[in-house]
């Protein structure tokens, strides 16, 4: 007969241990499960601290109002961009021009600055950074002034810069067409708010008699807004690419630049355009003395030109009358100034001392004039950079420590190695 082997038999024993190893098992992958999650999560963290909460810390604080670091380095790229694209134009200005050795030296001066600036990141980010601190100093008060940037403004100076006029621009035609379809075939092209050209036409027997052309009407541009766009996006596209800068940074950099030109023309118009000016010429000598003299011979009648060539020792201008010519508070030493202002036009002031020795001043003429073009901007524009530099003195600006690290750094420039 065969023996029949018996089932082992299950033992509560045998169930508990059955029971810990199962849970053993789910604890093990309990533990792997959650290692994973954890690594996944530091790495995910860490990721987007990289490339995106780190963009968010700042790199300055100017009165509470942050520039972040990704601000920051979208400003450094747009500025790096532009400095690239300046030595890709110089390096062909060099190969078109040939050999003129004085073109090519002052075309390699300025390559060379251009190499100097790209290798030293942190002199160009601290540049930038100043710049942007003055970004929100200007928007903030030209905010408070009521001057505000929109988007269509932003949109329009980027129309602008590439080219693209959507409304048309004022353009120049022939006074002599008849024919209304020849003026769509215009000559030239001139500025926005071009006056109109005063053309001639000449009649028999005579001089040409000057006629005016009216004001042309805006006419479509052949950039069409479809190749804009494109032009944009191509744009666009490449910044991002070769620099890693994008559409915001564009925009950013553009609003503030309207903002400082808003502001510039608000602080500037402060400034008069008009003001008090005094013509006046001048016998300067040595000492009180021969001052005296002089005048009693002037009032005696003797020649005011003969005597400033013969005893003036103003060499400048001695030898046409000592004439100054017009002049406004601010530009003469301040006892020459008080008397030539306070005296009447046509009489002769003095002697009047002051550090240059002793004058008689005759006051040719006075009165309110149209400030100099040229002085008038730079008096503008000295009383823009001089509220700036008062603003910057008066704001809380925190600098980050350490902020040169972010700096982006251009590939094939680098500063060069210091000597030992």
């Amino acid at each position: 007969m065969s023996r029949r082997v018996s089932a082992p038999q299950v033992t509560r024993k045998h169930l508990a241990r059955a029971e810990r190893e199962r849970i053993q098992r789910n604890w093990i992958v309990f533990g792997t499960i959650l290692t994973a999650v954890l690594l996944i999560g530091i790495l995910a963290y860490g990721w987007v601290d990289l490339n995106y909460l780190q963009a968010l810390k700042p790199v300055a604080v100017v009165g509470g109002e942050e520039i972040s670091i990704g601000q920051f380095q979208g400003r450094v790229k747009l500025v790096q961009a532009d400095l690239l694209g300046q030595y890709q134009q110089y390096q062909q200005f060099a190969q078109l021009l040939g050999g003129n050795a004085d073109t090519q030296s002052s075309i390699q001066q300025q390559l060379n600055q251009i190499e100097q600036q790209l290798a030293n990141p942190s002199l160009l980010g601290q540049g930038i950074l100043d710049s942007m601190v003055g970004d929100i100093l200007i928007r903030n008060e030209a905010n408070a002034r009521g001057i505000t940037v929109g988007l269509a403004d932003v949109d329009k100076a980027l129309q602008q810069g590439f080219g693209y006029f959507p409304e048309g621009t004022p353009t120049l035609v022939p006074t002599r067409t008849a024919d209304p379809t020849e003026l769509a075939a215009p000559t030239a092209t001139p500025t926005a708010g071009s006056s109109p050209t005063s053309t001639a036409s000449p009649t028999p027997g005579g001089s040409p008699t000057p006629t005016l052309s009216p004001t042309p009407r805006p006419t479509p541009t052949v950039f069409t807004e479809q190749a804009y766009e494109t032009a944009v996006k191509d744009y666009l596209v490449s910044l991002e690419s070769s620099m890693g800068a994008n559409e915001a940074d564009v925009r950013a950099r553009i609003e503030a630049s309207l903002y400082s030109q808003k502001l510039q023309q608000a602080i500037g118009d402060e400034i008069p355009a008009e003001q008090d000016e005094v013509w006046a010429r001048h016998i300067l000598v040595a000492d009180e003395e021969t001052a005296k003299q002089l005048l009693a011979k002037l009032r005696a009648g003797e020649d005011w030109d003969g005597l400033a060539m013969e005893f003036s020792t103003d060499t400048s201008n001695k030898d046409r009358g000592g004439d100054l010519g017009w002049f406004p508070r601010g530009q003469m030493v301040s006892e020459f100034e008080m008397a030539a202002f306070d005296g009447a036009v046509g009489e002769i002031v003095g002697p009047v001392q002051t550090s240059f020795g002793w004058h008689l001043i005759q006051v040719e003429g006075h009165e309110v004039r149209p400030v100099d073009a040229g002085v008038l901007s730079a008096q503008r524009q000295r009383a823009f950079s001089d509220w700036l530099a008062a603003q910057r003195d008066q704001a809380e600006i925190v600098i980050t420590p350490g902020w040169e690290a972010f700096v982006p750094v251009v590939e094939g420039f680098s500063a060069p190695a210091s000597n030992p």
